[in-house]
């Protein structure tokens, strides 16, 4: 997991500009659901960034930025359903590097 804090952060066009408590970005699925209760005992208020592509202050937070860059990745493939099981920020251009063999007819099952 990492954390970085008192970093600034701003989005792709630099309309958006704030500088969290700290930026989290958690490793695992677990790590993440520890993190959430812990900052939901402690009071601690969190918003989770995406790509930065939004005009508008969604994300902003003078307390806790949290990022899924380091939740990717592929859970389950269900090469019998069509469908495929992915961790929170895996995208579709991630998806379409790879080769399954129906690729133009997947559905995407879930977001973990």
């Amino acid at each position: 997991m990492a954390v970085v804090e008192g970093k600034p952060w701003h989005n792709w066009s630099g309309s958006v500009q704030f500088t969290p408590r700290e930026m989290v970005s958690p490793g695992s699925v677990d790590e993440l659901a520890r993190l959430i209760g812990d900052y939901g005992r402690s009071g601690r208020h969190v918003r989770v960034v995406g790509s930065g592509h939004s005009f508008t202050p969604l994300v902003q937070s003078d307390d806790v930025l949290l990022t899924l860059n380091d939740l990717q990745g592929i859970e389950k493939i269900d090469k019998a359903s069509g469908t495929v099981t992915v961790l929170g920020c895996w995208n579709v251009r991630s998806t379409r590097t790879r080769r399954f063999s129906r690729p133009r007819r997947s559905r995407w099952a879930r977001s973990v």
